[in-house]
């Protein structure tokens, strides 16, 4: 009988600890239900041209989140453009957090001016909603999209191309002038 190398069962028994332990983790994060705040809606443009503004309607719900008797939750917003902090609503803005109720949806509605971009781009756009309770912060739920940013092009590039077809126009003419003349190279 063939004993196995001391080394590689250790590793075989690490190995199994770690997928069993996955496991159990992933089976509790199945079971624990319906989140207690969360984002229902994001409402974008998913093109957008490059200069123009666009307006991003988020709805969230809170279903079970109180932090007073009144039913008061507090939550604010981060947003990523391509894993990128672009907006931290708590260290950016002055109200610094937002006010849904237990049991009630409320929507944000943010203005997005022009995209300074100097090329046509895909940017993935990620949002995170974190609830704000007794100075600590807790991430709720987050969501993802992409939005295309489409360049409008000015006039002037495509001056080139007709200039150039109006010398390969001018030239087809001057050759069909000459062959309809009878003049034929020597």
């Amino acid at each position: 009988m063939v004993c196995p190398n001391r080394k590689s069962f250790t590793k075989l028994n690490f190995t199994l600890i770690l997928l069993i332990a996955s496991v159990d983790f992933a089976s509790q994060t199945l079971i624990s239900g319906e989140k207690g705040a969360y984002i229902r809606e994001f409402n974008h443009k998913l093109t957008i041209y490059q200069q123009t503004s666009d307006i991003w309607n988020l709805t969230v719900y809170n279903a079970e989140y109180e932090e007073n008797d009144a039913g008061e939750a507090w939550f604010f917003f981060r947003f990523y453009i391509d894993e990128n902090l672009w907006l931290d609503e708590y260290n950016s803005t002055e109200y610094k957090v937002w006010l849904c109720q237990k049991g009630t949806a409320i929507s944000r509605i943010y203005k997005v001016k022009g995209w300074g971009v100097l090329e046509p781009q895909n940017l993935r756009i990620k949002i995170e909603l974190y609830r704000f309770y007794d100075g600590k912060f807790y991430l709720e739920d987050t969501i993802c999209s992409n939005v295309t940013i489409v360049m409008i092009l000015p006039i002037k590039h495509i001056y080139v191309f007709s200039y150039f077809a109006a010398y390969l126009v001018a030239c087809f003419l001057l050759l069909a002038i000459y062959y309809i003349s009878g003049l034929t190279p020597e």
